[in-house]
């Protein structure tokens, strides 16, 4: 029927997908039948064109929920959210936290109208919706429904259980519920885990939970400047120097304005260390002397020995060795720990070795060797 290749070649723009859909959903239907010159509309049929590849689906899923009960409508949500490829186990212990049995014969006929696809006997394992935009159509159906937060929530739940190595899309789908505050303790649990094992996404579980707050109007507050400072750390370990230094202002402007100097502190002495970086240890050394005056404010012998290691160093890297033997000494009465002391002790050998007190410097090596044996 020409006149019907025109209103679909038109309808679709060049959109094979569209084109695909609109005619299987037809087939399906029995809105085609067999002529002459080709497929026409069946004598008495009148379907208008849909305005796009969405339309099509949504009438065909709208269709297709209509041959079961009501909860198919719940289980297909949930398989929406949880992704283009749902994992069978997944999604039947989704659906339990729905209240609703996960309905096979939903899968089935799913796969049946072409609408989901599967391997050859995989369907008790994984099986997917036949496009990403499906997907989104599902999605966009559940929430218009007034159903989406609670398909999203059912999903947290599942995977609540699962333990670490999913808190990253157990947040996602709290930011999707509604809940905000359990999100960010998500991303928390999830970049805990990332830590030491993957930077990359450890840093973008930082970044979400920077997302999350700024989504809940939280910007003057600590647990800002504390992400910033995490970041800041994240590109220390890089050696992102610039990318270091930047988040550590946005962090020390932030405690400044709010008032909090354990912040304070701690934004100033990861400047210190960028800008040592950065190759300036002569403009490093009041930085992190301002970081060493408000740490010995607050008082922690900790973080008070490691900005003075960190001072020693930025001392020792501008030529003042003897500076650095000073600050060193001061450090290892604040130093408690055998590994911060360990470090504290190389630092001060090589400050000697570099102020010509080789013998010192020996000396200082030897007595850790000692140690090691007793």
């Amino acid at each position: 029927d020409e006149e019907l290749v025109e209103r679909v070649h038109e309808r679709a723009a060049g959109n094979p997908l569209f084109a695909v859909q609109l005619v299987g959903d037809w087939v399906a239907r029995g809105l085609l039948v067999v002529g002459p010159h080709g497929f026409s509309l069946a004598p008495g049929a009148r379907t208008p064109v849909p305005d796009s590849v969405g339309a099509v689906w949504r009438g065909r899923v709208t269709r297709l929920l209509e041959q079961g009960p009501e909860s198919w409508t719940t289980a297909l949500y949930v398989a929406a959210v949880l992704g283009t490829d749902v994992h069978t186990e997944e999604w039947r212990e989704a659906c339990g936290e729905a209240r609703i049995a996960a309905p096979l014969p939903l899968v089935l006929r799913l796969l049946a109208e072409r609408l989901a696809v599967s391997e050859p006997g995989s369907v008790g394992d994984r099986w997917s919706f036949v496009h990403g935009m499906l997907r989104e159509t599902i999605e966009s159906m559940a929430r218009q429904a007034g159903h989406l937060q609670a398909a999203h929530l059912a999903c947290a739940r599942m995977l609540s259980g699962r333990g670490p190595t999913q808190a990253e899309r157990k947040a996602a789908h709290l930011l999707e519920a509604g809940q905000p505050e359990e999100a960010l303790d998500a991303y928390a649990e999830a970049g805990k885990w990332f830590h030491g094992r993957d930077d990359v996404a450890c840093r973008r579980t930082l970044h979400a939970r920077l997302d999350v707050l700024r989504s809940m109007g939280v910007t003057e507050d600590e647990r800002v400047g504390r992400l910033w400072v995490s970041l800041a750390r994240s590109h220390h370990l890089r050696n992102e120097s610039e990318a270091q230094e930047r988040y550590t202002r946005m962090a020390e402007a932030l405690a400044r304005r709010i008032g909090e100097k354990q912040l304070l502190a701690d934004a100033i002495h990861d400047r210190g260390t960028a800008i040592v970086g950065r190759g300036s240890s002569r403009r490093a050394i009041p930085v992190l002397q301002e970081a060493l005056a408000l740490r010995e404010e607050i008082g922690w012998d900790k973080a008070i020995a490691l900005t003075l290691g960190e001072l020693a160093a930025a001392q020792q890297s501008a030529g003042f060795p003897d500076d650095a033997v000073s600050t060193i000494e001061r450090a290892l009465t604040y130093a408690h720990g055998p590994q911060m002391r360990h470090w504290l002790s190389n630092c001060l050998a090589s400050a000697h070795e570099q102020a010509g007190r080789v013998d010192e410097a020996w000396a200082i090596l030897d007595g850790q060797r000692e140690e090691v044996r007793g």
